[in-house]
């Protein structure tokens, strides 16, 4: 087969027909390039997203209706969930952060000091010297006020509704944190709890193996409690929406370049009828050896088979180049203030990495059927006009 191909010369001698095979490479190197680039882009998105969330707002909340959990009941729970999955308490308060003329209401949430080690993408500076009645605010807040570490700042406890009666309290700065999360960044501090026995916590975190699993890992957590008074709540149903718009605006984006990719392959089909244009004679040369219509199509489809193998492999050396020059060198920059993260992130799926390639082969292949079985039309003709060949 390989010199039949050969015979008949994947290079044309018209500059028309080479150019239209070369435009018809490039789409597919462009085609196949950009959908690996944008799963690649979306999928590392969608999964610095969902860890800072998941990790800022915990895998799984577990709540008790109406009432406080007990520290007996925190290592109830602790003990039936086993090691399958980790357990922090902890205690939310509404506090005023004050400053002379800034004032900025706030949420206090109080964890134990692990929980502040296993986050790798909500960056975490604590002081040595971290008690639990210091505070850890982010690094938006502390330039806002001109706080630096082990400085001092005025808080009060929100205990009351008539202003006059709270009563500040000098806490220390002992640590900084960054979401890039406005929402967080400005209005939640941090706090360190130590000795749990004899206090009442405001829930549980429950951090599961995967965070994307946790609407499953909730009916088992629940099924393993066996009450009634708990309320489970996952990230994602705290942020659903913003996850449902995560995939809305994947799916159109995808759908707009495969459309633009399918048109400027259409350029095999122009390619094909030029190029079997040229070779007619070829063709029919063959034919007059004894070479049935299938055999001669099959030609040109091995012919079309490794144009696109060849577009194909230059667009996945060229993402897998991307992949690797932008998880280590970062050189494609995101305003954090807009996106959530400073540096965009990427993400190769193996699914979808496959599915691109299978996508992009069967339409190149659907789009070359048509011009090659019009290879059927072009007779057989007597050897002597090929005497020169």
């Amino acid at each position: 087969m390989f010199p039949i191909i050969k015979f008949i010369g994947l290079k044309s001698r018209t500059k028309k027909s080479n150019f239209t095979f070369q435009v018809a490479l490039l789409s597919i190197v462009i085609g196949l390039f950009s959908l690996n680039s944008l799963d690649m882009f979306s999928n590392g998105f969608k999964g610095i997203v969902t860890n800072k969330l998941s990790y800022l707002d915990g895998h799984i909340k577990i709540t008790k209706i109406g009432n406080h959990i007990s520290y007996k009941e925190y290592l109830d729970i602790s003990k039936k969930l086993d090691m399958s999955y980790q357990v922090f308490p902890f205690i939310k308060k509404k506090i005023i952060l004050r400053d002379n003329k800034k004032i900025i209401d706030m949420i206090l949430i109080s964890l134990p000091l692990e929980y502040f080690n296993i986050s790798e993408f909500v960056l975490f500076e604590i002081s040595d010297s971290i008690t639990p009645n210091s505070l850890i605010l982010s690094q938006s807040l502390l330039d806002k006020f001109n706080y630096t570490i082990n400085d001092n700042c005025n808080v009060y406890e929100i205990e009351t509704e008539i202003f006059s009666d709270l009563k500040p309290s000098s806490i220390q700065v002992s640590g900084s944190f960054k979401s890039d999360f406005k929402e967080y960044d400005n209005k939640v501090a941090y706090t360190v709890i130590e000795d749990f026995e004899n206090k009442n916590f405001s829930g549980l975190i429950v951090n599961t193996q995967n965070p994307k699993m946790s609407n499953n890992d909730v009916k088992i957590i629940s099924n393993l409690l066996m009450k009634k008074n708990f309320r489970f709540t996952t990230w994602e149903m705290m942020h659903s929406s913003f996850i449902d718009w995560l995939e809305l605006f994947h799916i159109p984006i995808k759908i707009i370049l495969f459309l633009i990719t399918m048109v400027s392959s259409f350029s095999i089909t122009s390619s094909l009828y030029l190029f079997i244009d040229e070779k007619k004679y070829h063709i029919s040369l063959l034919k007059s050896i004894g070479y049935s219509d299938l055999k001669v199509k099959l030609i040109f489809l091995k012919i079309v088979f490794i144009l696109s193998l060849t577009g194909m492999i230059i667009a996945n050396v060229l993402t897998l180049i991307l992949y690797f020059v932008q998880s280590n060198f970062g050189f494609i920059s995101l305003p954090a203030d807009v996106y959530f993260m400073s540096i965009l992130p990427v993400e190769l799926s193996f699914n979808d990495f496959i599915q691109n390639n299978i996508m992009i082969f069967l339409m190149l292949f659907t789009f070359s059927i048509y011009p090659i079985f019009k290879t059927k039309d072009i007779v057989s003709t007597s050897l002597r006009k090929y005497e020169f060949i």
